[in-house]
């Protein structure tokens, strides 16, 4: 990463990297880095190919729900992608606050999930884990809200990076065939969503308080 980026402050730590603010000097503007936990075995070659390939294909997936992807790399401090920060409230905070959607606001949620989902399905790549809490909300000055997923496809990046398929996420929120230890799917990604709706409109997760 050269001189063109100025990191800022740590947004947030995951199992598998980090995300934070960062400035983009060239063009005044704000953008999300996330730094990826590098590989401690393997080859060092398949790893890069593996990041290399994963972060080509993300970057084909187009929708205003998911951040765009800027640019991705490898330097002295790891492999690393460059993303649209976006301007959003996090759902969890809305639920937390203003308690559960209408039904007409899940519906709104579950529709635009579905567009997010098609859209990104010709890359190859599942979430299977919609965390309200990496889901963003804008609301227009008409009233329109637009939703987003501010954490597409980091998780798979890692997992490929690392050769396995272990699940990195919240274990409430796995799907059957991830518990059986097999990737994201289509049908992942639909239970996903499914779980997401059911969160939303009923102000809590309906597994949470349940044992792994």
């Amino acid at each position: 990463m050269d001189d063109r980026y100025q990191v800022g402050q740590l947004i947030e730590e995951l199992a598998f990297g980090n995300i934070y603010e960062a400035s983009d000097t060239l063009i005044q503007r704000k953008v999300q880095i996330f730094r990826y936990h590098v590989p401690t075995t393997g080859s060092e070659e398949e790893w890069q190919e593996a990041f290399h390939a994963t972060s080509a294909e993300l970057a084909t997936a187009s929708h205003p729900g998911l951040p765009i992807i800027y640019t991705h790399g490898i330097d002295d401090e790891g492999p690393y992608t460059i993303r649209q920060l976006l301007d959003c409230t996090i759902l969890n905070s809305r639920l937390a606050e203003s308690g559960p959607l209408s039904e007409y606001e899940g519906w709104e949620l579950a529709h635009q999930m579905l567009e997010i989902h098609d859209a990104a399905k010709p890359s190859g790549n599942f979430h299977g884990a919609l965390d309200a809490n990496h889901i963003g909300l804008t609301t227009r000055p008409s009233g329109k809200k637009f939703y987003s997923i501010t954490d597409y496809g980091l998780a798979e990046v890692s997992r490929r990076m690392h050769n396995n398929s272990d699940y990195l996420g919240a274990p409430y929120l796995i799907s059957p065939e991830q518990g059986k230890g097999e990737p994201a799917n289509e049908i992942s990604q639909l239970y996903a969503i499914g779980q997401l709706i059911f969160h939303a409109l009923a102000g809590g997760h309906p597994w949470i308080e349940t044992s792994l």
